[in-house]
């Protein structure tokens, strides 16, 4: 598996219990949507990236509940507090043309229709009307805020977004 196209899909947050379980904080939206993903688990442990298989996953009210195979005690649990969940990105469905995910966004450069640098995708957020390309330009130490429905074509192969 090549651990470069890996997403992260969450966090481990703190114990729960004595018996090796873990709370996490999911990254996807709607955040129980990473109980329907892959059951093996790639998590980042003081920079390594070590395999687990999830044993046990459930959504508690608000929160998400793992037992991972090998981790048996409370201690062990403590040890992976802070660890990033990753996965394959190739566990992702695939989308219809023209939709993409955010991770596919981030890092693209961005112009508008005259050709016009504005700047690089840094990272995305969601409002309640919008998704909100946050927008770096180094060159002019400008941050801008696009919402994604200004977005006119993206190209993947060439890196760049054009916008209106």
């Amino acid at each position: 598996m090549n651990l470069k196209n890996n997403l992260v899909m969450g966090i481990i947050t703190k114990t729960y219990g004595v018996k090796g379980w873990v709370k996490i904080y999911s990254y996807t939206t709607p955040i129980c949507n990473i109980i329907d993903y892959s059951r093996l688990w790639i998590l980042e442990i003081k920079g390594k990236n070590i395999y687990f298989k999830v044993k046990h996953i459930y959504l508690v009210n608000r929160f998400i509940l793992v037992q991972l195979n090998g981790i048996k005690t409370r201690e062990k649990a403590k040890a992976i507090i802070g660890s990033l969940i990753k996965l394959p990105n190739k566990i992702l469905p695939k989308l219809p043309k023209g939709e993409y995910y955010w991770y596919q966004l981030e890092k693209l450069n961005v112009f508008n229709k005259e050709k016009k640098y504005i700047g690089k995708v840094n990272y995305i957020f969601v409002t309640g009307a919008n998704d909100v390309l946050v927008v770096n330009n180094k060159k002019n130490s400008k941050e801008y805020l696009l919402p994604t429905s200004v977005i006119n074509n993206v190209d993947i192969i060439k890196g760049i977004i054009i916008v209106n």
